[in-house]
């Protein structure tokens, strides 16, 4: 099954703690963006799938759905204008 966000949405995944690393933090209340990975998109959004973006912390939507498989899955969606940063390799 495939899910294609519609206008500026993004459909996201977060990371693991164990893929984030040093940037997970714990710690209630505070207000730190979320690394999370691009799934699907619209071409005028900007953003290619497989990006790794920053996003504003509870910006997102949960979207919950069976797999092909009988699996459940959770994705995430997330408007454009929360995305506070995207991760560019050197």
């Amino acid at each position: 099954m495939k899910i294609q966000p519609i206008g500026s949405r993004l459909i996201i995944e977060p990371f693991t703690v164990e893929e984030v690393g040093d940037l997970y933090t714990p710690e209630l209340g505070k207000s730190t963006p979320v690394k999370v990975k691009v799934l699907n998109c619209n071409p005028e959004s900007g953003f290619n799938i497989g990006d790794t973006i920053f996003i504003r912390r509870y910006s997102s939507d949960e979207l919950k759905y069976k797999d092909s498989d009988g699996s459940e899955k959770t994705l995430y969606v997330v408007e454009s204008e929360d995305v506070v940063g995207k991760l560019i390799e050197d």
